[in-house]
Parts: C-alpha cells; sequence; structure tokens
C-alpha cells in the first residue's frame, strides 16, 4: 500500500532524472542553434520543449512533496 509520501530512494531518482533532463534540453538547443538544416533545427527545438516539459513535470512532483512534507 502507498501512502502517498516518496521515499529517499524516489527524491534521488527524480533528482538525478531531473538533472538527466536537464541535460538534454541543452544539448537539443545547442542542436537547434548550430544546425544549418531548417528540419533538423526544427526537430531539436521540438525536441527540448518535449524534455523541458518533462523537467517541468519532475519538478512539480517534487513541489508537491514539499508542500506534504510543509504541511503534514
Amino acid at each position: 500500500m502507498h501512502t502517498g509520501s516518496v521515499s529517499t530512494k524516489e527524491l534521488s531518482y527524480i533528482c538525478d532524472s531531473m538533472k538527466n533532463e536537464e541535460t538534454l534540453v541543452k544539448l537539443c538547443v545547442h542542436g537547434a542553434v548550430e544546425s544549418q538544416n531548417p528540419q533538423l533545427k526544427q526537430f531539436f527545438y521540438q525536441l527540448s520543449h518535449e524534455r523541458f516539459q518533462d523537467y517541468n513535470q519532475l519538478m512539480n512532483v517534487l513541489d508537491h512533496h514539499s508542500g506534504q512534507t510543509q504541511y503534514s
């Protein structure tokens, strides 16, 4: 049964995932800026946007957990 709280191991995984997503966003933006091919440029910008959305979802999980910790 899951109580809704996030374990230390899960928090560590989320933090690692956020670092990975941040790296992917940076690499995709760099690829878009450096690309001379308009289709490839668009692909990298779209991919960076998707990765940034994933980063924000992970941040929301941490914010939610932080709010539970503060007010529980």
